[in-house]
């Protein structure tokens, strides 16, 4: 899910932003449903509908929201989650930015009590929490990374050319010395 929303920024940095501007830090979080069918990769997600379908919720709201339609998750295991993210969002009171709520696993599709469906054994649905300074911590040092990445690459391509010159100069050295042997003899 890190690596969908680092290989998106140019993307999700201004959908981040534009979800974010009128929602209050110290009482509300973002909610965004990043669940697949199983099988797809998260990468197939498009962060626009992603984002446009992103939900601010109230801490107080939070229980509730996460375990109903669309959401679904168990109610007691969203009583445990909500009760915990309340007192960790008001405990941060906004330093960290807003905090970013992602649904992560199996769409609902898959979940034991969707009706006519076999539910799968290893169903999985959770919520990754992450704050704005989280994700910008992540995406600085991946472009660093990345970075030092093709840096060692150019650095391994100017090795290469220059061992190519090399060969290339001591290849014409010898023929030189073939064709002087060779003149020589003549």
């Amino acid at each position: 899910m890190l690596l969908w929303l680092v290989n998106n920024w140019t993307v999700v940095d201004p959908l981040l932003r534009s979800c974010t501007e009128k929602l209050n830090p110290k009482v509300e979080v973002l909610l965004l449903d990043c669940r697949t069918m199983r099988g797809t990769d998260i990468s197939t997600l498009d962060p626009r509908t992603v984002f446009a379908a992103a939900k601010i919720v109230e801490l107080a709201a939070m229980r509730s929201t996460i375990s109903s339609h669309p959401y679904l998750y168990n109610d007691k295991w969203a009583a445990q989650f909500g009760k915990t993210m309340k007192q960790h969002v008001k405990q941060m009171n906004g330093t960290a930015g807003t905090c970013f709520l992602f649904a992560i696993g199996d769409s609902t599709e898959h979940a034991p009590d969707e009706g006519g469906n076999e539910a799968l054994a290893d169903f999985v649905m959770k919520i990754a929490p992450y704050y704005t300074r989280d994700l910008l911590l992540i995406k600085e040092a991946s472009e660093e990374q990345l970075r030092q990445q093709q840096d060692a690459e150019r650095q391994k391509a100017a090795k290469e050319m220059e061992l190519a010159r090399k060969r290339a100069e001591i290849t014409a050295r010898v023929e030189a010395a073939r064709r002087e042997a060779a003149s020589g003899q003549s």
